[in-house]
């Protein structure tokens, strides 16, 4: 059964796939081989730049073939690896088997015997999984909490104004603005995400029990301990812990989780919040805009963004008209941009350009300036007011009429 969100086992990657879908890059089984590949190689050089005696003959010409094993790494890559695992039984030494068949194409068979030198399988373990986190927060993470930020600062400022009553247990208590309600959120999330920029991600590296037995072994005049500092801080980006068994202790990872739990925390008050605002009806669903005239649905939405683009437009509301015969009309309202006066040839240019960008029946029947548009009080204008404006002109023509 292929895999789709169909087949899915979890709705991560079924129902929600559209949004998750860019943490594939980091948290799937192809990402984590990508990332171990990464660290097995980048060892490998800088066992090569130390450099070990054996791997002086290395050209530093061929460390970007060795980096392509993981930039250009490919879906075939990852199948390959998993055909190996499949012989070996083991993920890390299927790693290690694909980079040594690379190596042998590179003209680096001389050399691949030193893939994996002094190591165990948790320090690729956890030196690659804590890659993948640093990665996915930095670029997928801090980003979107960013938009949220943004988003929640620019009602802050839009609302400023706002009153509303607050509650205490549930109860009506003293008024507040809902501008300062989600500077609460904005405050909260500003805090924590602070926090989270602060933790270290944590990274074991020192061989079987972490003291570099094999290393010493093998080369007792290097210090190893400062050859992996070195490698885990500096080129990995990672914070190296000193003193580890045969790995990590995760103190720090579940620091790092925690914080991501209270920041989920954070979002669900604000969910809340949100949930008990629509039910008290301080909030309410937006209803599409629509105008259906002799039969057609015209969406006052579109004709805005067409007629604000124009040069001569500073802003724009589009309304239905009732009409006997058509059931609606459709009417603009224009705001000329600053220092321009409303004429006639300004009306002209601009029923011109609706005939050339708009439907001939989406077309409004008459274009009205104004100096100012009626706004609400979170700022947008008040297409409403303008409606019964238009109801209200009408109904008096007709007690003229009569």
């Amino acid at each position: 059964m292929l895999l789709n969100k169909l087949t899915a086992i979890s709705p991560v990657d079924g129902r929600y796939r559209n949004q998750t879908e860019k943490l594939a890059d980091y948290f799937s089984e192809y990402a984590l081989i990508r990332y171990r590949i990464r660290v097995e190689v980048e060892y490998f050089i800088a066992l090569c730049e130390l450099p070990l005696p054996e791997l002086s003959g290395v050209e530093k010409s061929k460390f970007e073939a060795l980096r392509a094993l993981y930039l250009d790494f490919s879906d075939a890559d990852a199948r390959r690896v998993k055909e190996i695992e499949s012989v070996t039984n083991h993920d890390v030494k299927a790693i290690e088997y694909i980079i040594k068949e690379k190596m042998d194409t590179l003209g680096l068979e001389a050399y691949k015997e030193f893939v994996h030198f002094g190591l165990t399988s948790q320090d690729i373990n956890n030196t690659s999984i804590p890659l993948t986190i640093k990665d996915a927060l930095a670029e997928v993470y801090f980003p979107a909490a960013a938009e949220v930020l943004d988003r929640l600062r620019e009602m802050a400022r839009e609302w400023h104004d706002v009153p509303m009553l607050a509650r205490t247990h549930g109860q009506p208590a003293s008024p507040t603005r809902l501008g300062k309600e989600m500077l609460v959120f904005v405050e909260r999330l500003e805090k924590q995400l602070a926090q989270l920029r602060t933790l270290p991600v944590p990274a074991k590296f020192g061989g079987a029990t972490g003291n570099f037995n094999a290393h010493h072994v093998a080369y007792p005049a290097v210090d190893w301990v400062a050859f992996a500092n070195g490698f885990v801080n500096d080129r990995l980006g990672l914070e190296r812990s000193q003193y580890t068994t045969q790995i990590e202790h995760y103190d720090n990872l579940a620091a790092i989780f925690d914080n991501l739990k209270r920041i989920d925390t954070v979002l669900i008050d604000l969910c809340r919040d949100m949930w008990m605002y629509i039910s008290m009806e301080y909030f309410k669903q937006r209803i599409k805009r629509m105008i259906i005239t002799s039969g057609y649905n015209v969406y006052p939405s579109q004709l805005e963004n067409i007629l604000d683009a124009h040069d001569l437009v500073q802003m724009s509301c589009v309304i239905g008209v009732p009409d006997s015969l058509k059931m609606q009309k459709v009417k603009a309202f224009v705001m000329l941009k600053p220092g321009l006066k409303p004429c006639d040839e300004y009306r002209d240019i601009l029923m011109a350009y609706c005939r050339k960008n708009i439907a001939k029946y989406a077309m409004p029947y008459e274009i009205e300036f104004r100096e100012q548009l009626p706004k609400t009080l979170v700022g947008k204008v008040a297409y409403r007011v303008l409606e019964e404006e238009e109801i209200n002109r009408l109904n008096g023509e007709k007690k003229n009429e009569a």
